[in-house]
């Protein structure tokens, strides 16, 4: 069995190995895991993590010149997955007064 110390230099070496890159995504990797753990029983909340995710990925597509466009690809992604749940919706019989 590993100490916590020796968990903590395993780690730390392996961080030193990585590119700043790598430990940029690294970072962000496990910022999002935290985010998402900490939502994983509230639906609502989940899909809000979820939509601030992509819209900083989209900012950062766009700001590093990878993706200009990348904005309107998550606007017109989100606006047809909304166009189809609504087909569904109104595809089915009416169960009571849901907006």
């Amino acid at each position: 069995m590993s100490t916590p110390q020796q968990r903590s230099q395993v780690k730390k070496s392996r961080r030193a190995a990585m590119t700043p890159e790598q430990r940029r995504v690294e970072n962000l990797r496990a910022f999002w895991e935290q985010r998402y753990s900490a939502c994983a029983d509230d639906p609502g909340e989940l899909v809000r993590v979820s939509f601030d995710r992509a819209r900083a990925a989209a900012t950062r597509a766009q700001r590093a010149g990878v993706a200009p466009q990348a904005m309107y690809d998550l606007a017109e992604m989100l606006h047809k997955w909304a166009e189809q749940v609504e087909q569904r919706q109104a595809s089915r019989p009416a169960q009571g007064h849901a907006p």
